[in-house]
């Protein structure tokens, strides 16, 4: 039975490292200061967001069902549920820290775009200010 229990601990281990790992890196990617130079490497920017936005929905999933095994080994009271307890609760608030730095990549990257078009615009109507001149 303990062996059991000792496997059962390495599964829940391994699937709660993997869910980690890729949060780990896409926080990499929503914490970057890159915002773009101009209003075409804004929008390839956005493009780029969009993937990692179906990315984070898609593997959604990873992180409800290491939670649902956690919370099964909790309930059938695992000898070693004190640190389950504790992996389930740091998964859940890097999870909520991505989702929370992926809607903040989202506003900044509105924000750039906004910002680029504008320039985009201004810089066309000087131009051709400067031309009827």
């Amino acid at each position: 039975m303990k062996l059991q229990q000792a496997l059962v601990l390495v599964q829940f281990m391994r699937q709660y490292d993997e869910v980690m790992f890729w949060i780990h890196d896409k926080e990499a990617f929503v914490t970057s200061d890159d915002f773009g130079t101009d209003l075409e490497h804004v929008e390839v920017l956005q493009r780029k967001f969009d993937e990692f936005q179906k990315d984070l929905t898609s593997q959604e999933y990873r992180v409800t069902e290491v939670t649902q095994l956690a919370d099964k080994l909790i309930a059938d009271q695992h000898p070693d549920h004190e640190t389950i307890q504790t992996r389930r609760e740091e998964m859940i608030e890097s999870w909520a820290r991505l989702k929370s730095l992926a809607l903040q990549r989202q506003e900044k990257l509105f924000g750039a775009h906004e910002i680029q078009r504008f320039n985009r615009d201004a810089n066309e109507a000087i131009s051709w200010i400067n031309e009827k001149t």
